[in-house]
């Protein structure tokens, strides 16, 4: 499966991976996956890491149908920091798409190209936008 993840208790992070051609009924399956592991608790902060992912195309239609899965889920994560890494110049276009149209929704929510950056500021209590 192209979406995979892992949480770490002791720093109370989602690490969330997509890679190859990710279907869209895979989102719906990874989030119920993860709401129900034992091991999540909302508010835990999420590092997703987009940078190995292929989307055929994004489409207005599948980004709207994106958006509101994700108001769902997005209910369900709490109070919580995402940093989102991508290299892709058009998943990092949808990803700000993403922002401003689910900015009701989103806490404290980043684009980054550079992993050790979306780390930093994830950990960096100081610092929110």
């Amino acid at each position: 499966m192209p979406i995979t993840y892992r949480i770490d208790p002791i720093r109370n992070l989602v690490l969330l991976t997509c890679s190859g051609v990710v279907e869209d009924n895979e989102f719906p399956e990874f989030r119920e996956r993860l709401l129900n592991d034992p091991q999540f608790n909302p508010g835990m902060k999420e590092l997703a890491d987009l940078r190995d992912v292929e989307w055929d195309e994004i489409t207005k239609d599948r980004l709207l149908n994106f958006i509101e899965m994700e108001k769902f889920y997005i209910s369900k994560l709490g109070e919580c920091r995402i940093a989102v890494v991508t290299s892709s110049d058009l998943h990092f276009g949808f990803m700000r798409m993403f922002i401003s149209m689910m900015s009701e929704f989103l806490g404290d929510f980043r684009i980054f190209r550079d992993m050790e950056e979306a780390e930093a500021w994830l950990f960096d209590e100081g610092e929110s936008e």
